[in-house]
């Protein structure tokens, strides 16, 4: 597959591109907010705002002529997304038949798969603007808005007088969620910090960080760490790359090294709160109603549903039906819910082990591109390492990971970081050849 040429950087593109690429920083906004934005600002219905601008800006971006040959572009970038995505929905539609009939609540419940159809072009729309206008203009909006999103989140709960407290500090909305999205937002600084947008990229990744402190959520800590991780490889990486020059360096430090006396002084506030999660949890004995027994309950209902049917799983949306099916062997066990907690479990068991091994490539492809948009050393492998437990955690923890676009988003950066630096390549390589020719 042969791209077209693209347009030369650093020109403004025509006007529909341009009002594409506004639309498309809208709804980068709006989706950073989705489902922490306690007052649903941007929610329309069960959709969010970032949908319909999304879309908008798509046909805004095909309809152009430059717009697609951006697009071209990308595609010829991700030939590996584009067939292992043609191949997950081909799975999801054949898992679907064999599943048939649906009955009304689990058409419903179908909709994550529905979201992954629509969502699968992120990555291409997000690419060909990081082609044209770069990480840090094409990623802030959605870092952005997860924050803004953060940030009304903790107002709500401290105007309410702390309605849900531990150890006296008020608790976020919808707290594993919440949290998910912020390690999401030290994920999007680590590549922006990449491409010389130090100074923010530090105090939006500890911004975020020490927000989710808040949420009071072990899987968000915990995908925030490998964040943290990814964040300094990133910054390793900018280092020994040379993007950053010698003020630069030392400006960076310095703010590095406040940032770290600030978080020293308040480790005994995170001691406190870590501490008060800890026993809330209840490790040491057994709580048949805690978050972690629950998520074990329905991994066993799930494994049984992918013994019963390993090559198509029991169908998309039928997963509550079938979990209430498994109630008589799993007694004390069995739980009530409409997903399992565990975007993993919930593949394999609807859809069957082939979508779950597709959907695997899927992400460790994503890891791959984002990891080669980094030049080669230590720093890439701990890009690579941070962005592969954070994808883990988050899909074993909740089911965001396919019905968000973060996943989707951070891997159009990568590919059009990567596909930006492939043209930007040829270029130099071209202006040699004609400057030897010359010569």
């Amino acid at each position: 597959m042969t791209a077209e040429p693209l347009p030369r950087g650093g020109q403004p593109l025509p006007g529909v591109v341009a009002v594409c690429t506004v639309l498309y920083a809208a709804a980068s906004f709006s989706w950073g907010t989705s489902q922490i934005d306690p007052y649903a600002l941007f929610d329309v219905g069960p959709f969010n705002a970032g949908d319909f601008l999304y879309f908008a800006g798509l046909l805004l971006l095909l309809a152009a002529e430059e717009g697609r040959r951006l697009l071209w572009r990308v595609i010829d970038e991700a030939k590996p997304l584009v067939f292992l995505g043609f191949a997950f929905a081909a799975l999801w539609i054949a898992s679907i038949i064999a599943g048939l009939p649906l009955s009304g609540e689990g058409s419903r419940a179908a909709l994550p798969m529905v979201r992954f159809l629509f969502y699968v072009p992120v990555v291409f729309v997000t690419a060909a603007l990081v082609v044209r206008y770069g990480v840090p203009l094409t990623g802030a909006p959605y870092f952005l808005g997860i924050v803004f999103g953060a940030l009304l989140n903790l107002w709500q709960s401290v105007s309410d007088g702390g309605r849900i407290t531990i150890e006296g500090l008020p608790v976020l909305f919808n707290p594993n969620v919440t949290g998910n999205m912020l390690a999401v937002a030290v994920l999007v600084a680590a590549l922006l910090a990449r491409r010389g947008a130090m100074l923010s990229s530090l105090l939006g990744a500890a911004l975020a960080s020490a927000l989710c402190l808040l949420t009071f959520s072990k899987g968000g800590w915990l995908t925030t760490a490998f964040a943290l991780l990814a964040f300094a490889g990133s910054i390793w990486s900018a280092f020994r790359s040379g993007r950053v020059d010698a003020m630069a360096r030392v400006t960076a430090l310095s703010l590095l090294v406040c940032v770290c006396l600030v978080g020293a002084s308040q480790v005994p506030t995170a001691v406190r709160i870590v501490s008060a999660k800890v026993v809330a949890t209840n490790f040491d004995s057994v709580s048949l109603d805690s978050s972690i027994a629950i998520r074990w309950y329905h991994l066993w209902s799930s494994l049984d549903m992918v013994a019963e049917n390993p090559l198509f799983g029991v169908g998309p949306g039928r997963w509550p039906e079938e979990n209430r099916a498994n109630a008589y062997w799993l007694g004390d066990m069995f739980y009530e819910n409409d997903n399992p907690h565990n975007g993993f479990a919930y593949i394999v068991s609807t859809m069957g082990v082939p979508a779950f091994l597709t959907y695997l490539c899927l992400l460790c492809w994503m890891v791959w591109r984002v990891a080669a948009s980094h030049p080669p050393g230590r720093g890439t492998v701990l890009v690579a390492l941070g962005f592969a437990g954070a994808f883990a955690v988050s899909g074993l923890v909740m089911l965001q990971i396919m019905t968000h676009t973060f996943a989707w988003f951070l891997s159009g950066l990568a590919v059009g970081e990567g596909t930006r630096g492939t043209a930007a390549g040829g270029r130099a390589g071209m202006a040699r050849t004609v400057s030897g020719s010359r010569a």
